[in-house]
């Protein structure tokens, strides 16, 4: 059976890179046709041609944007990258595994991990096959990589949560254009600051319970930890670290 697996778990990673260049091809192109110019040359291309014109499109739009913004965005995107293997290693430290695991391997699983579920999606498939098989090989059983990839998620939730209930207490306006799509989303700014609070208010059980060390939860055989107080803490730091570098790329992308 594992002579099987030795071969299946390649076939997957090559089946899975094919389907991300497919699916990056068609957003390539996609994006290419709201040039008329373009979408009117792809009519009659090729294979071949399609690829040079598209590449010749996007290059041209890729073009506009300033050298200093590209660094900046490249800084960004190392930031948050950097941000998501802090996730894996905050995972591990968790789970009392991080021994053995150096920061390159962690980067480079992350890497792999966030490129494939980012292009492919249902992240805790196609990202979670990448870390199955990558921290399997260093000895964790099939429900300590559940439990990471939990944790990782979570660590994500987190820092949504975190630093949406900061901006809505800061910023409460921001969802005014919310009425536009309709009046069920008429919230005021009132409202908005409320729901600021709430969000910070979960993060802050969250924390106490930490804090209380709550006692772990027991399913049969399997036990699902709280976390400590200082994984909660890293927690702080490292989720919304990665949104910001997201968010730079973006910024700093996005044309004036």
């Amino acid at each position: 059976m594992k002579k099987y697996l030795d071969y299946l778990w390649p076939l997957i990673g090559l089946v899975a890179v094919v389907w991300s260049v497919d699916l990056l091809w068609d957003k390539l192109k996609t994006e290419a046709l709201t040039n008329e110019a373009i979408a009117a040359q792809l009519e009659q291309a090729g294979l071949w041609d399609s690829v040079r014109i598209v590449a010749t499109g996007i290059g041209q739009k890729i073009a506009v944007i300033p050298p200093a913004a590209f660094f900046h965005a490249g800084l960004a995107t190392l930031v948050a990258y950097a941000a998501l293997a802090w996730y894996d290693r905050i995972a591990l430290l968790h789970l009392h595994r991080e021994k053995g695991i150096s920061w390159a391997y962690i980067s480079l699983c992350s890497f792999v991990t966030y490129a494939l579920s980012h292009n492919i999606g249902a992240s805790v498939f196609s990202g979670g096959m990448v870390r199955y098989r990558a921290y399997h090989a260093k000895g964790l059983s099939a429900p300590e990589i559940a439990v990471l990839v939990a944790l990782c998620s979570f660590t994500f939730a987190f820092g949504t949560i975190l630093l949406m209930g900061l901006v809505l207490i800061g910023e409460p306006q921001i969802l005014r254009p919310l009425h536009r799509l309709s009046d069920w989303f008429g919230i005021g700014d009132k409202q908005a600051r409320l729901i600021g609070f709430g969000l910070i208010a979960f993060c802050v059980l969250y924390t106490i319970g930490a804090w209380l060390r709550f006692k772990p939860l027991r399913i049969g055989s399997f036990e699902l930890v709280y976390p400590r107080l200082p994984i909660v803490a890293r927690q702080y730091f490292a989720a919304p670290l990665e949104l910001m570098g997201a968010a730079g790329i973006i910024y700093f992308a996005l044309p004036e």
